[in-house]
């Protein structure tokens, strides 16, 4: 089903006045806005559908190898045999990992928040309150 169309078409030898010419323009320009935001709303749904199947899967499994790194590096830490020095490095890069993690997914993992107490010697809720201060 065609839509009508809206634009005023002049009768026999008698030309549009301005308001109607300018009508007729306006009414034009509507079509084309129109047009350009379904073109934009196909846009934003092929990329929303992209991110859903593609990127927010990959996200997901950064984060799971996120926090499977961290485990792994607190192992190492919180066993003796390290250096002061060596020791002092690996703390700075779980905490450097698990500020990461804090920033990308705006919260520490259950299971990593004894690690956070360890490495910062403060609990995620104590930090988050001296934020707050």
């Amino acid at each position: 089903m065609k839509k009508k169309e809206l634009i005023i078409v002049p009768e026999e030898a008698i030309p549009l006045s301005r308001q109607q010419q300018k009508f007729n323009s306006l009414i034009k320009k509507i079509k084309t806005l129109r047009d350009e935001l379904v073109k934009k709303d196909l846009q934003l749904n092929s990329a929303l559908d992209y991110y859903a199947k593609k990127l927010y899967p990959l996200e997901k499994t950064a984060t799971e190898l996120r926090v499977t790194l961290i485990k792994l590096l607190y192992q190492h830490y919180s066993k003796s045999g390290l250096s002061r020095k060596d020791n002092e490095t690996l703390r700075f890069i779980i905490s450097d990992k698990l500020h990461e993690l804090l920033l990308i997914e705006n919260s520490i993992p259950e299971e990593l928040q004894h690690i956070f107490s360890k490495t910062e010697g403060q609990s995620v809720g104590e930090m988050n309150r001296e934020r707050m201060e």
